[in-house]
């Protein structure tokens, strides 16, 4: 009799761990498939394998990570900010979550709360040089242009080709109205690297001011050769044909806007 009631519960034992290994395989497979989607840039795939994780495992910290990086590219700062606020901190290191919520807040326009989360001095690298950017961006935001040119100037003093930081500057001269140097400053920024897909499409907003439209149409053209689904590309290359009289053109880009901007998920996992 008792071999026989230790044989029922190791039997039961083994039943346990077998769908409990099943479980995480799948758990770890649905992670998997998350991530390669959104290294592929598919998004919308990437959050439906997040949710599937979340559902067996809501405290998988990798899955909540990638899922607030998921809706910040889909420039969702609100849902990022929910999935950020599900983390565990005990889990999860400062340095990964700081300029995530650095960049929910920007995508939020809270900038004083991007400015306070981005204070200098507290860390290093990559993730000071980043947090620099959200700060000069968000100072941009409250139109505080010195303040921000020195957030810039940082991140430089960080990573001297930094794309996202010759943006910055270049945003500042053009606030500035020298359209001549924000040219200068994008044309850099472009020269490092070709498939930076906000410098081509800035450096037409720059061109426009200019009124040098043609060129401006040249340079979005360089931006939707990159990524032909970028809404900000297609938006500025309707206002380029627009403000050349050319409304049969514009609205092939405004039909394609209208039709690929339904409401996007929001941050509910």
């Amino acid at each position: 009799m008792m071999n026989f009631c230790l044989k029922v519960c190791l039997g039961l034992v083994l039943i346990v761990n077998t769908a409990f290994v099943l479980a995480s395989e799948t758990i770890d497979q649905d992670y998997e498939k998350a991530l390669i989607s959104f290294q592929q840039k598919n998004v919308k795939v990437s959050l439906v394998h997040l949710k599937n994780v979340l559902q067996a495992d809501e405290n998988h910290m990798p899955a909540r990570l990638l899922l607030a990086r998921s809706y910040l590219e889909l420039g969702d700062g609100i849902a990022a900010e929910i999935a950020l606020e599900r983390t565990n901190s005990e889990q999860v290191d400062n340095n990964q979550v700081i300029t995530l919520y650095a960049h929910a807040y920007l995508l939020q326009k809270q900038f004083d709360k991007v400015i306070e989360a981005t204070e200098p001095g507290f860390h290093q690298g990559k993730i000071e040089h980043d947090l620099q950017i959200f700060r000069g961006q968000a100072y941009i935001g409250i139109k505080q242009y010195r303040a921000a040119d020195y957030a810039f100037k940082q991140a430089l003093s960080i990573q001297p080709d930094s794309q996202l930081a010759l943006l910055g500057r270049s945003q500042i001269a053009l606030g500035y109205s020298k359209p001549k140097l924000a040219l200068g400053y994008i044309e850099q920024a472009i020269s490092s690297d070709e498939s930076f897909i906000n410098a081509w499409i800035f450096k037409a907003k720059i061109l426009q001011k200019m009124r040098a439209t043609k060129k401006a149409l040249v340079a979005i053209d360089k931006a939707l050769a990159i990524d032909e689904s970028h809404m900000s590309a297609r938006l500025t290359k309707a206002m380029l044909l627009m403000s050349s009289h050319l409304y049969k053109e514009a609205e092939e880009h405004v039909d394609y806007i209208i039709e690929k901007i339904p409401n996007e998920p929001r941050g509910d996992t």
